[in-house]
């Protein structure tokens, strides 16, 4: 995985995505780690607040990270939150109101702060989802993070989240066992 933090330069935009399960907060972690060891940046991580699967943000190996929960509708706030840190993470990007987090994320940039963003750039249907789909377009660089399919002995090259149960007709659910990856071919859109 090719980033900026090889290189670091102050104020980029850097994006994690990709579906489910890809190992999209393993990258995250991987990359606020580096640039705090390597280059003493120090950085506040964010959530939304609809993510209550657990404290601060962990990956599927359940390696944790403190972060503060904001709610969904104003990701603005995270400015409240900052203060000196030069590194601000952002991860399921997907659950946070478009318009308002693409403005905090200008905000963020224009005040000199990096921003890393990881979240879904798909939903179920395959539909741009959130912001994701506008900050990849607009990143200074874009990691786009597959896995194998899950569907019953395929192991191609998963690309999309496909929804196993809860509401057919919601987009916005949380839960792992609900999704998992899958390929072009072995992924439904619900009906």
């Amino acid at each position: 995985m090719v980033s900026l933090i090889d290189g670091y330069k102050p104020r980029f935009l850097e994006t994690i995505y990709g579906p489910m399960r890809s190992g999209k907060t393993q990258a995250f972690r991987y990359m606020v780690n580096r640039l705090k060891y390597d280059f003493d940046i120090e950085s506040k991580l964010f959530k939304p607040t609809i993510d209550d699967r657990n404290v601060g943000i962990e990956t599927k190996a359940g390696e944790k990270m403190d972060a503060i929960s904001l709610p969904v509708d104003n990701p603005m706030t995270i400015c409240d939150y900052v203060g000196d840190s030069r590194l601000i993470g952002i991860d399921e990007t997907q659950f946070f109101d478009e318009k308002e987090l693409i403005k905090t994320v200008f905000y963020l940039l224009e005040k000199g702060k990096s921003v890393l963003a990881a979240g879904l750039d798909t939903d179920a249907w395959t539909n741009p989802f959130g912001a994701m789909p506008y900050l990849i377009s607009i990143s200074h660089n874009s990691n786009k993070m597959v896995t194998q399919c899950r569907n019953d002995g395929c192991n191609d090259i998963a690309m999309f989240t496909h929804k196993l149960g809860g509401d057919p007709n919601s987009t916005v659910e949380v839960g792992d066992d609900i999704y998992e990856p899958r390929c072009f071919r072995c992924h439904v859109i619900p009906e």
